[in-house]
């Protein structure tokens, strides 16, 4: 249901919007949209090289011993992509970063601030 607050002539509508689920904790749309980039941007960053390109870059190696490291980075950039997560997600706990994009989109939502709404 939503809550109507009349405010410098403009209806202004105060709704959650409701992302998806993390842990069975049903997350805002805010937090949800923050924690996807997140990991997009993690995943951008950490991209993966190709074999070829790693042979590439080790010349000197033998063949086996450049596949070995490669499967060694590979290994290394899946582990390091799940921490930084796992870290992001114990932050955003640990800080109540849902809490406060829930009280922004809120205070926005009470305050006509949404631009979807401006003159």
């Amino acid at each position: 249901m939503e809550d109507f607050a009349r405010h410098g002539g403009h209806f202004c509508t105060k709704q959650k919007k409701m992302g998806s689920k993390i842990g069975g904790v049903e997350l805002g749309r805010k937090q949800s949209d923050l924690k996807k980039s997140f990991k997009l941007a993690v995943r951008s960053l950490l991209t993966t090289c190709t074999a070829q390109d790693f042979s590439n870059a080790f010349p000197n190696f033998t063949r086996a011993e450049q596949e070995r490291l490669h499967q060694i980075f590979l290994q290394v950039i899946t582990s390091l992509h799940g921490n930084i997560e796992d870290e992001f997600e114990s932050l955003c706990q640990e800080l109540q970063v849902g809490t406060a994009l829930d009280t922004v989109d809120q205070l926005v939502g009470e305050q006509c601030l949404d631009p979807l709404f401006s003159d």
